[in-house]
């Protein structure tokens, strides 16, 4: 009886880690039924390997509509900081986010900050 039970603990743990392989190797992510595609988080409009490549052609002084336009809507904000999300989480594999900065309605800068274990890692100021 104790090598029965040993045996389908054995075999739970089996299917638990490979489940758990499995679930790191998607990305971590909310995934588009009909495509697999990953979707991007929040209100954010666009995919964000798209928002980071647009984002080589920010310049100082830009409006909110004209960076809207060029980035699309942030995943969200944060006072006069827009965040732009990785479409991962970062719980399994770290991720990023892009935090683009205003000042008086005006685009003034943008910086990446790492995303570990599904949380924004503040960096020094």
């Amino acid at each position: 009886m104790f090598l029965v039970r040993s045996e389908v603990l054995i075999r739970l743990i089996l299917i638990c880690v490979l489940a758990g392989g499995a679930f790191s190797a998607g990305g971590c992510g909310v995934r588009d039924a009909r495509t697999g595609e990953l979707l991007p988080q929040g209100d954010q409009r666009f995919a964000y390997a798209t928002v980071k490549r647009q984002a080589e052609r920010l310049r100082v002084g830009m409006t909110r509509t004209e960076v809207t336009i060029l980035l699309g809507s942030p995943a969200y904000r944060d006072g006069d900081d827009w965040i732009y999300r990785d479409d991962r989480d970062g719980l399994i594999v770290p991720a990023e986010a892009m935090r683009v900065k205003f000042s008086q309605r005006r685009y003034v800068s943008h910086h990446f900050e790492p995303i570990v274990l599904g949380e924004r890692v503040p960096l020094p100021q």
